[in-house]
């Protein structure tokens, strides 16, 4: 019997796991679970992509992850993309679409059922416009550079040995675990110096490639939309998330 697949789809700067960190962290499981109870069976895939790539590069990097997958063989397909990663899944199904030689993309979107994007910016992004930036750029710049250089590595494995020893000291004196706990738990505790280790890997894939950053701002956004359209057939959803304006204190 053929399969029915999920597609998690990654955001801007985002990974399938780096170190014990994990992008959908537990949401692989409570999905499954969740269609399960609805008499639904699924293979739920947690896809890889580039962490700031242009969207027509990570909407290929995807493609081929569905075929290697076995995803030309499935039942029917579904895909759920988180922030970029649901631009990714757009310009994968949009019909017409050309993003690699053969007629793969075309029977991926003739398969495909649904597409669910969960806070996809379809109009742009601030966050694009400050990469863009002086400031933004040296981010990038000084980031990619601590990453695929020796000096580099060993700066930021000594900075992360120094916040696992905060942690650490944090736990001596009994306070609950914060965000510095977390990710010494997650990532900084486990960095090696060694080339190989996967977060290297993933800084390093931010140097080679961050074509993403043009086309977020709302006027690349614009013109992405302008050549995206929904594909006939797949029945479309968008999640909207927001955070409420903290209530203001009087006096």
């Amino acid at each position: 019997m053929k399969e029915r697949l999920v597609y998690l789809v990654p955001g801007f700067f985002g990974f399938t796991s780096v170190g014990a960190m994990s992008y959908f962290e537990d949401v692989e499981r409570k999905l499954g679970r969740a269609l399960l109870r609805r008499g639904v069976e699924a293979r739920i895939v947690r896809c890889a992509t580039q962490p700031t790539a242009s969207i027509p590069r990570r909407a290929d990097a995807l493609r081929r992850q569905v075929i290697r997958s076995g995803g030309l063989a499935a039942r029917e397909l579904h895909f759920v993309g988180h922030s970029t990663g649901g631009l990714d899944v757009r310009m994968l199904l949009t019909p017409g679409v050309k993003i690699a030689s053969g007629d793969s993309g075309e029977r991926i979107a003739r398969l495909t059922r649904t597409a669910i994007t969960v806070s996809t910016p379809h109009h742009g992004t601030p966050l694009a416009n400050h990469f863009i930036t002086v400031h933004g750029q040296t981010l990038l710049l000084v980031l990619t550079a601590l990453a695929t250089s020796g000096q580099g590595r060993g700066a930021i494995l000594a900075a992360a040995k120094a916040v696992a020893l905060v942690a650490r000291l944090d736990d001596f004196v009994g306070r609950r675990e914060g965000l510095l706990d977390r990710l010494a738990a997650g990532l900084l505790r486990k960095i090696r110096f060694d080339r190989r280790d996967p977060a290297w890997r993933y800084l390093g894939e931010i140097a080679r490639d961050q074509g993403a950053v043009l086309q977020l701002t709302p006027e690349g956004i614009a013109l992405f939309d302008a050549a995206v359209a929904d594909r006939a057939g797949i029945d479309y959803g968008c999640v909207v998330t927001g955070v409420p304006a903290r209530a203001r204190r009087s006096g």
